[in-house]
């Protein structure tokens, strides 16, 4: 049905409720339900088309959707009050699926927190140096301060120094320059021990009170490596 203004007579569009033309405010003879959308006459107590009362809203359950009869606080169907917007019953309902959903994401999040540790690259191996000496070792050691040594006499040097791990496995390594005159091979034979080649080097092999002894020469230097895992060697390196 066709509208027009009351003070200007302009034709004015069911959703204008201004004049476009004057702008004065459209009083209009019609209403809408507010249960189905039908337009109805002003002045209708009931809806002719679902028979809702008019300027009455109409409630639905906030926990379940049905629809509220007038008056109904609270849901036949499932519980929740009318005016629960928040929800609480439909929580309480489905407490258990909410708590297992919980439970999975937790789940997941530790699996992926297992597999980031399971998956973390070792420590790259470091260059460390003893004297005039330098030794790859694995890179997860630490430095052990109370080790460091530095001695001078009978014409010659000596150097050590030691790390240990977080498993408390140890590596101690210690360098002696050899005086002038003096044989390597024989300070390294009269020491004892086992004909070994480790580490790229020709030495002796010694094992006692639970530590692991490789003794050998290189450039001018007596080096001996002290570990408590003879597994260690096979991660040591000596660049000389």
């Amino acid at each position: 049905m066709e509208e027009y203004c009351k003070n200007c007579g302009a034709k004015v569009k069911p959703e204008e409720d201004f004049c476009p033309d004057c702008g004065s405010k459209i009083e209009r003879n019609t209403i809408t339900c507010e249960n189905c959308g039908a337009s109805l006459g002003k002045g209708m107590k009931f809806c002719t088309a679902c028979g809702n009362p008019t300027g009455k809203s109409v409630n639905f359950c906030p926990g379940c959707g049905r629809k509220l009869d007038q008056g109904e606080d609270y849901c036949s169907e499932c519980g929740t009050h009318a005016n629960d917007t928040k929800n609480e019953s439909f929580i309480k309902k489905n407490q258990k699926v909410i708590v297992a959903a919980v439970m999975v994401v937790v789940i997941l999040i530790v699996v992926s927190l297992v597999a980031m540790i399971g998956t973390t690259p070792e420590a790259e191996p470091q260059n460390v140096e003893v004297g005039s000496t330098n030794f790859i070792i694995p890179g997860d050691y630490q430095i052990d301060p109370s080790s460091i040594d530095v001695d001078y006499k009978y014409q010659s040097a000596t150097f050590a120094k030691g790390w240990v791990n977080s498993n408390g496995d140890t590596i101690y390594i210690g360098t002696l320059t050899v005086p002038y005159g003096v044989d390597a091979q024989d300070v390294l034979s009269s020491e004892g021990g086992s004909h070994k080649s480790m580490m790229g080097y020709d030495g002796y092999y010694t094992e006692e009170d639970g530590f692991y002894n490789f003794a050998f020469e290189t450039g001018g230097y007596i080096c001996v490596v002290t570990v408590s895992n003879p597994q260690t060697f096979d991660n040591i390196t000596c660049l000389g």
